[in-house]
């Protein structure tokens, strides 16, 4: 089952998302693993490289991990807690990053909405 790695890092009630053109939607930074020797630390240092060169994460602690089924696909997530610090200079994968405080009103994937009304749920962000 493919796997997908996320990051939620969340700064004064506000949390990190990447905007993608190509799908018209703000998501979580992470992304999925390069075959199956990729662990998820690795995996996410990649991606948030990838997506925002001059940011740095630090104190990763994983959060959860469920099973998702989109489109009749399946596959893992596993969600990380971690501190970004540095610039959100986006690169050539995404086209934006902001701390975002009111997520409800804008386009996120549907696995990004997911984990924010979890989030929001059990109080790590407020409604």
């Amino acid at each position: 089952m493919p796997r997908t790695i996320k990051l939620i890092a969340i700064r004064d009630h506000r949390v990190l998302l990447v905007f993608k053109g190509s799908t018209i939607q703000w998501s979580l930074p992470g992304g999925k693993t390069r075959g199956k020797k990729e662990d998820d630390v690795t995996c996410l240092r990649r991606e948030l490289f990838e997506e925002l060169p001059r940011a740095r994460m630090r104190k990763l602690r994983r959060w959860r991990r469920f099973n998702r089924k989109v489109r009749s696909k399946r596959f893992t997530i596993t969600a990380y807690f971690g501190k970004v610090t540095g610039p959100l200079i986006s690169d050539n994968e995404i086209d934006a990053a902001a701390w975002v405080s009111t997520w409800r009103r804008i386009a996120l994937s549907g696995n990004t909405r997911h984990i924010l009304e979890m989030l929001t749920a059990r109080g790590y962000l407020k409604r």
